[in-house]
């Protein structure tokens, strides 16, 4: 919860839910916001984000907002707030609840504002409107190009064959964009299902600590969620590293196998998993704030056995490999599996990020041990 932090401050402060307040610390980081709209506020005001919670933002600003209007925050989303979307153009409405004379020679006001939403589902519908503008434009080139090249079909009798899978092809991955527009992520609930985040790892040891600390930063009550990082015969110091971070990190689970494979070391973790729900993550896998919160929104329907993870690449602006496999991952998750998931028919889960229903997973485990197909 959000309050002034001078002691003769006003008592008014962001009012949020106790599902919330428990959850949900607060994350100091300064970036620039406008704030506009407002009886009486003149027009819009520029300031310094300091502090922002999912119910609630502290601004700095040279102008002081009258108390109960309703403002626009617009703001470029910082890494804090979305790694992979950062930078992001935000703007969002909130309610101003508190404002405070930080006794500045320059007149400068600490402001709190309350989101009229969690500050997740702001950031998920912006994600979202992104990505139906970008839709309907690259749909509206597509259905150009076809438009271009109806004359093809008078030439359809000179190669049937060739003539046929061109269109057919051609008609399935403009499919793709179309359904892509209609996918929605599940809202974001109370559901808290307990969790067991199963890390498979070999020679890994530079960024196995940086995904056990993600997954422990994520935003979940600590009591239901449970690490376990399996060891797949490590030779470059990766095995003392976990050892190492086991002493430093209680309830750490951490194993050791003989070099199997990494669908024999996901095994061993899911065999040891007390959780209702298995998330599956890389070794090198860093998860969002809210990761966890949004991945589990879907098994309230105990129909559902899986979900999969949308990943992005955090270092896309390294170089020309980076920046191509991040358009591999795009392609991936925003024109494959956001359409499979329009008709709850995604056909494959992501390492890297995905999750299961653990009951529907022993069933299967030791026929997925003894495949050989792949």
């Amino acid at each position: 919860m959000l309050k002034p932090k001078a002691a003769q401050a006003s008592p008014t402060e962001a009012h949020v839910s106790p599902q919330a307040a428990a959850r949900a610390a607060g994350i100091h980081d300064r970036f620039p916001v406008k704030l506009a709209g407002g009886k009486g506020f003149g027009g819009s005001v520029s300031g310094t984000a300091t502090e922002f919670t999912e119910d609630a933002i502290r601004v700095e600003t040279a102008s002081k907002p009258p108390k109960g209007a309703r403002l626009t925050v617009s703001f470029p989303a910082p890494a804090s707030m979305t790694l992979i979307y950062a930078g992001i153009d935000c703007s969002f409405t909130a309610e101003l609840v508190s404002v405070r004379d930080t006794g500045s020679k320059t007149g400068r006001y600490e402001v709190i504002l309350k989101w009229t939403a969690p500050l997740s589902d702001l950031v998920e519908s912006a994600v979202t409107a992104r990505r139906k503008r970008w839709g309907v434009v690259l749909f509206a080139f597509l259905a150009f190009l076809l438009w271009q090249r109806r004359g093809t079909l008078d030439e359809f009798w000179y190669d049937p064959l060739l003539t046929f899978y061109v269109v057919t092809i051609g008609s399935y991955f403009f499919s793709r964009f179309f359904f892509a527009l209609f996918h929605e992520a599940p809202p974001l609930g109370a559901y808290e299902p307990t969790l067991s985040i199963v890390i498979s790892v070999r020679n890994d040891r530079e960024a196995i600590g940086q995904s056990i600390a993600s997954c422990l930063a994520a935003d979940y009550p600590a009591e239901k969620r449970e690490v376990i990082v399996v060891d797949d015969g490590s030779d470059d110091g990766t095995g003392e590293e976990l050892v190492a971070l086991k002493r430093k990190i209680p309830g750490l689970g951490v194993f050791s196998i003989p070099p199997s494979g990494k669908r024999f070391a996901m095994a061993k973790g899911i065999q040891e998993a007390k959780g209702e729900i298995v998330v599956v993550v890389d070794s090198d896998t860093l998860l969002e704030r809210m990761a966890l919160r949004h991945i589990v929104c879907g098994f309230e329907d105990r129909t559902l056995g899986a979900v999969a993870g949308f990943t992005s690449v955090t270092n896309a602006d390294k170089n020309l490999l980076t920046r191509m496999q991040d358009v591999r991952y795009l392609v991936s998750y925003d024109l494959m599996k956001a359409p499979e998931s329009v008709f709850g028919a995604v056909t494959c889960c992501p390492g890297c990020l995905s999750a299961y229903r653990r009951e529907y997973l022993m069933d299967i485990l030791e026929p997925w041990l003894a495949q050989t197909f792949m």
